[in-house]
C-alpha cells in the first residue's frame, strides 16, 4: 500500500514537471515573439487585398489589407492563450465568481469591442467597419499580451526602441538626401517633393523640402512614432537603463537620434506633445534636484534641442510662425472645415453613428464633389469617435476609460493623510505621460484611423501601467 501511494504520488511529480517544462518552452516562445514584434512593427509590409477609390483618386482610408505584423500579432495571441491556460491549470484552482476591479475593466472592453464589431450590419461599408472593428480589438489584446505576458516593462520599452532606432536613421536619411526609395517588402514608397500630394514644407523664401516619412504612410506618423519611442527612452533612463559608464554614449545617441527624427518630420502635434514633455521635465528638474532630470543629460537634452531648432529654424517657421504659406494655410483651413463636417454627420446619425472606419465615407455622401485626396478624418478622436460609433458608443469608450482608471488605481494608492505631498513622483509621471498623449488625440487622428496608430496606442498605455504598477 504504502508503495502504490508514492507510485502515485511520484506520477503526479512527474506531470507536474511536465507540464512545467512545457509552460517554460512556451514561456520563452512567447517572450521572443513579443519582443521581435516590438522590433519589426516600424515596418509597413502589407497585403492589400481591396483597393478603392473616389473621384478617381485611391480611397486611402477605404482600403483593406493584412500587415505583416498583424499575422506575427495573432500568432502571439494564440500563444498567449496556450501559456495562460497552462498557468491556470498548474494553479488548479477552482473558478469563483467576484466583482473585482480587473474583471470590471475587462467586461467594459470586451462590451466595447462587440458593439464596434456589430456597427458593420448598419455600418456605410460593412467590410471597413469590420476590419477597424478588428483592428481596434487587436489593439486591446496587444495591450492585455503585454501587461499580462512574460515580458517585463525593461526589456519591452528596450525593444521597442531599438526597432525604431532603425525607423528614426530611416527619417535622417529621407530628408538629408531629400529623397526616398520604394521597397514593397518593407512597406516603403517613393516620396518625390516637386510632386504633388507629397507632404513638404514649403513657402516662396525656402523652396520645397519634403519632410521626413522614415518607414510610415505619412510624416506626421512617423513623428508620433518618435514621440511614444522618447517617451520611452525617458522611462529606461528613469530605472536606470545604460546606467554604466560604457553604456552611457549609446543613451546619448539614442536621444539625439529620436530628438532629430521628430524635428525632420516637422509633425506639430508631436513636436507640441514633446515639447509640454520637456518642459513638465524642467519643472520636475528643480523640484527633485536629483537623479536623470538633474543630470549632465538633462542638460544634453536642452543643449540639443537648442541646435537642433536653431539649424532647422527656417522650416520650423514655417510650420509653427510664418502664416502665409499656403501649404499651411490650407492645412490649417482644412482642419477646421473637417470639424464642421463632423458635426453635421452627426447630427445625421448621433445614436449609433455611421460605423467603425466609415467617416471618410460619409463625407463623400455630405459632399460627392471634392477631389478624392480631400476625403480625411476630421483630426480631432473624441469626434471621430462620437461621429462613427454615435453616443451608444461614446458612452461605452468613457466607460472604458473609467474603469481603466478604477482598475490601476489601488496600485498608485498610499497610506496617510498627504498623500499629494508625499507622491509627487508619481504626478509628475501621470502629467509626463497622460498630458502629451491628449494633445496628440485631440489634434490628429492616426492613433484611431491607422492600424500602426493603434498598435502605438496599445504599446503606450501598457508601457505606462507596467511602468506605474511594477
Amino acid at each position: 500500500m504504502i508503495g502504490d501511494k508514492s507510485i502515485k504520488i511520484s506520477g503526479k511529480r512527474i506531470v507536474k514537471s511536465m507540464w512545467y517544462k512545457k509552460e517554460i518552452h512556451l514561456e520563452q516562445i512567447l517572450s521572443f515573439l513579443i519582443k521581435l514584434f516590438l522590433f519589426v512593427l516600424p515596418w509597413q509590409t502589407i497585403w492589400i487585398y481591396k483597393e478603392q477609390y473616389l473621384n478617381g483618386f485611391k480611397w486611402q482610408y477605404g482600403t483593406l489589407g493584412f500587415y505583416a505584423t498583424e499575422m506575427l500579432l495573432w500568432f502571439i495571441i494564440i500563444i498567449f492563450m496556450g501559456w495562460s491556460w497552462q498557468r491556470f491549470k498548474q494553479k488548479d484552482i477552482g473558478f469563483k465568481f467576484h466583482i473585482t476591479r480587473d474583471r470590471i475593466f475587462t467586461s467594459s472592453v470586451l462590451i466595447f469591442i462587440v458593439y464596434v464589431l456589430t456597427s458593420s450590419f448598419w455600418a456605410l461599408d460593412g467590410q471597413l467597419a469590420w476590419q477597424q472593428g478588428l483592428r481596434i480589438m487587436e489593439m486591446f489584446l496587444l495591450f492585455f499580451v503585454l501587461i499580462l505576458g512574460p515580458v517585463d516593462f525593461w526589456y519591452s520599452a528596450k525593444w521597442f526602441t531599438f526597432g525604431a532606432l532603425l525607423a528614426a536613421a530611416l527619417g535622417l536619411g529621407q530628408f538629408l538626401l531629400q529623397a526616398t526609395f520604394s521597397c514593397k517588402w518593407l512597406g516603403l514608397a517613393i516620396h518625390n517633393p516637386w510632386v504633388g500630394g507629397t507632404s513638404v514644407v514649403a513657402s516662396e523664401g525656402i523652396g520645397r523640402w519634403l519632410r521626413a516619412y522614415g518607414s510610415f504612410s505619412h510624416p506626421n506618423v512617423f513623428g508620433g512614432y518618435m514621440f511614444v519611442s522618447i517617451v520611452s527612452v525617458a522611462l529606461l533612463f528613469v530605472i536606470g537603463f545604460c546606467s554604466q559608464k560604457k553604456y552611457r554614449m549609446l543613451q546619448y545617441l539614442i536621444i539625439t537620434i529620436f530628438l532629430s527624427a521628430l524635428l525632420v518630420s516637422f509633425s506639430r502635434t508631436a513636436i507640441i506633445a514633446c515639447t509640454f514633455l520637456l518642459v513638465v521635465m524642467f519643472i520636475y528638474s528643480f523640484y527633485n534636484r536629483k537623479g536623470f532630470f538633474a543630470s549632465y543629460y538633462f542638460k544634453y537634452l536642452v543643449a540639443l534641442i537648442f541646435v537642433l531648432s536653431l539649424i532647422l529654424m527656417p522650416l520650423l517657421n514655417v510650420r509653427f510662425g510664418q502664416s502665409n504659406s499656403v501649404y499651411e494655410v490650407r492645412s490649417i483651413s482644412e482642419r477646421v472645415s473637417s470639424v464642421e463636417e463632423s458635426v453635421e454627420i452627426f447630427r445625421e446619425n448621433k445614436l449609433l453613428g455611421v460605423g467603425a472606419g466609415n467617416y471618410t465615407l460619409a463625407v463623400y455622401n455630405l459632399n460627392s464633389n471634392l477631389e478624392g485626396w480631400q476625403y480625411q478624418p476630421v483630426h480631432n478622436i473624441p469626434l471621430l469617435i462620437l461621429t462613427e460609433f454615435g453616443i451608444v458608443g461614446f458612452f461605452l469608450t468613457l466607460l472604458v476609460i473609467i474603469s481603466y482608471f478604477y482598475f490601476v488605481y489601488p496600485y498608485w494608492q498610499r497610506r496617510g493623510k498627504s498623500w499629494l505631498t508625499r507622491n509627487m513622483t508619481f504626478i509628475f509621471n501621470a502629467v509626463l505621460l497622460l498630458f502629451p498623449f491628449f494633445i496628440i488625440i485631440l489634434l490628429d487622428h492616426y492613433f484611431y484611423t491607422s492600424y500602426i496608430g493603434l498598435m502605438m496606442v496599445g504599446i503606450y498605455w501598457a508601457m505606462w501601467t507596467k511602468y506605474s504598477t511594477q
